[in-house]
């Protein structure tokens, strides 16, 4: 690790600093030879023989404390021992991973940080994934149990009726600086009140969603060079006209049969509407002020979805009767060069693929200005039948478990597992870098008697227009979305 490297680098410079002083001694003593004897004993009879012997230096080792920043930060004070579990519903055995330098020296910062400052926190399973909504209802509706407990929920309309009955914790209001870096602001905002408040807080970068992956292999037999869509995206020019550019010149018919037989897109429907929706700066549903809007009517959420309807019926690859999970095997079988699928499928579906794949943003639509993806992850949150003391503990605790470890200030753990799913090292450093930072929130997920497959996206297709199926939904949704606002 960096802390015991440095360390030990320093030790060893002064050892042998010691040493050649030391050897420097040693040979005044030694006889010299002849010629040597006779140019001392002539420079000896034309110099001054008065020397005086040179004061010694300080060789005391100066002694580095990692820790001296995390200390200047979080003045000492004794937590009292209090164990604080964050409760998921997945962990099984919690441990802190040490197989690699990162981790081994987080583990070791988080041993001393526990002792310093007298408490420990680990991360438990609570109840299931099913049950989540109602474990937390019913526990911040209960008197205080005497457990140190931060709560991870997922995105349901619960967890905002949680937050708007009052069941969670103003993080802003625990002594935690929420200015800081590590602190995702967009979900602090999404999640927060007109004057700073902060009720479900992430002191991490998002999970990376939405990209597209393209088969590097069919892109060169198209004539395009792969390389090429990196250079698009890191120069703010990879938009929906390159992407259907390049969809044109990549399908081909090769035994003039009329039907295409090399195919530009391969992918899940569900997935080509909602994240070309997003890559247009828009929303099905948005959040106002703490208010829910409806804006799948706008001008731009129209057009993206009529864009990603054409893209379909031209260059995507769809077998008549497939399942909607076709893309699984035809995909990794280079049925197609593009598809729209998440970061975590390079280490899960396209694992074994033998072509290998390059990984980047969403092109932008005509109505945005930067590369987007949606928002998916999980809520943390303080219940509010805490005392505010118990909870600024729970608060320091975690603001603590979460802090860039010394040595590591600028290392990102949650990349560390990218590098061996993706096969280039741009899909992580350059696209998923960009995808964390640019996100937006599916709304939908919030809101009671909203379903966005089954009411709408499901729906969609080239016997209807995105118009005028929106029309045959706009009471529902509208209807749902006063009654959340309530």
């Amino acid at each position: 690790m960096r802390t015991k490297r440095f360390l030990k680098a320093l030790s060893l410079v002064l050892v042998l600093a010691m040493a050649v002083a030391s050897f420097a001694a040693c040979g005044e003593d030694e006889k010299p030879a002849d010629n040597q004897t006779q140019q001392q004993t002539n420079t000896n009879t034309n110099t001054n023989t008065n020397t005086t012997t040179p004061d010694k230096k300080d060789e005391t080792p100066v002694v580095v404390d990692p820790y001296a920043a995390i200390k200047a930060k979080f003045p000492k004070k004794d937590m009292g021992g209090i164990e604080v579990k964050i409760l998921d519903w997945w962990t099984k055995d919690y441990t802190r991973g040490t197989d690699t330098e990162y981790g081994e020296a987080r583990a070791e910062y988080l041993a001393w940080a526990e002792d310093y400052y007298n408490f420990k926190i680990v991360e438990e399973s609570y109840g299931d994934w099913g049950s989540r909504p109602e474990d937390f209802q019913n526990y911040a509706t209960a008197e205080d149990d005497g457990n140190y407990y931060i709560w991870i929920l997922y995105q349901t309309p619960a967890s905002v009726t949680a937050i708007n009955q009052g069941l969670v914790k103003d993080m802003s209001k625990l002594g935690v600086d929420l200015t800081t870096d590590k602190w995702d602001k967009y979900f602090a905002s999404c999640f927060g009140g007109p004057n700073g408040e902060v009720y479900a807080f992430r002191a991490a970068t998002s999970e990376p969603r939405g990209g597209v992956y393209f088969n590097k292999r069919l892109l060169k037999e198209a004539g395009i060079d792969p390389e090429s869509i990196y250079e698009l995206q890191k120069n703010n020019e990879w938009t929906w006209a390159k992407f259907e550019e390049m969809c044109k010149q990549i399908c081909k018919d090769t035994d003039n049969d009329g039907v295409y037989d090399i195919w530009a897109i391969c992918c899940d429907s569900t997935q080509l509407y909602q994240d070309f929706l997003w890559s247009n700066n828009t929303n099905f549903i948005d959040r106002v002020d703490g208010k829910f809007v409806y804006t799948l009517e706008d001008a731009a959420s129209i057009e993206a979805l009529d864009f990603a309807q054409h893209l379909s019926d031209e260059y995507r690859y769809y077998p008549e009767g497939s399942e909607w999970n076709y893309w699984q095997t035809a995909y990794p079988n280079a049925q197609g060069v593009f598809i729209f699928q998440d970061a975590y499928c390079a280490g899960q579906d396209f694992k074994d693929m033998e072509d290998d794949f390059g990984f980047v943003c969403m092109p932008m639509g005509p109505n945005a200005t930067t590369y987007a993806a949606v928002n998916n992850d999980n809520l943390y949150v303080i219940p509010a039948n805490y005392s505010d003391e118990k909870a600024a503990l729970i608060a320091m605790a975690y603001d603590l478990y979460t802090e860039p470890v010394p040595g590591f200030e600028d290392h990102d753990g949650s990349l560390d597992g990218y590098y061996s799913q993706f096969r280039d090292s741009k899909s992580v450093d350059e696209t998923i870098v960009l995808i964390k930072e640019h996100q937006v929130m599916n709304w939908t997920n919030f809101i009671a008697d909203v379903e966005l497959g089954s009411d709408y996206v499901w729906g969609l297709g080239s016997w209807t227009t995105a118009a005028a199926h929106a029309e045959e939904i706009r009471d529902k949704w509208k209807a749902a979305i006063e009654a959340a606002n309530k």
